[in-house]
């Protein structure tokens, strides 16, 4: 079984190629990993790898601080280098925005019925 990138592109004819961290910036509130699970604090990596005479950069995001500088293996798709491995699976706005919806949204309904029903005593 040959493994698939999530565009659909063969992962055995990636190319590995070393990139760089340039910066790393907290944010509160955030979802880490592929499966988004919602944490307090999470990092936002920026990092930049070359291909050929071109330089492209791409976020990831994860629980802990990573320095600027560090560097790191990743590979890119060699039919269209800005897709790589080191990319964050959550970086469509839209994944972000509906967590916070729904979080939001859990949270008056919770104050709600705790006022209405007296959920957690009077």
């Amino acid at each position: 079984m040959m493994l698939k990138s999530n565009k659909g592109s063969d992962l055995d004819e990636w190319v590995s190629t070393h990139a760089t961290v340039v910066a790393c910036k907290e944010r509160l509130f955030g979802s880490v990993g592929g499966g988004g699970e919602l944490v307090l604090q999470e990092f936002v990596v920026t990092f930049a790898y070359s291909v050929g005479s071109k330089t492209y950069t791409d976020t990831d995001r994860t629980n802990t601080k990573v320095v600027k500088g560090h560097p790191f293996e990743l590979q890119y798709n060699p039919r269209k280098p800005k897709e790589n491995t080191g990319s964050d699976a959550l970086s469509n706005p839209w994944y972000r925005w509906t967590a916070r919806l729904l979080g939001v949204a859990t949270a008056i309904l919770i104050i709600w019925f705790q006022r209405e029903k007296g959920w957690f005593g009077k």
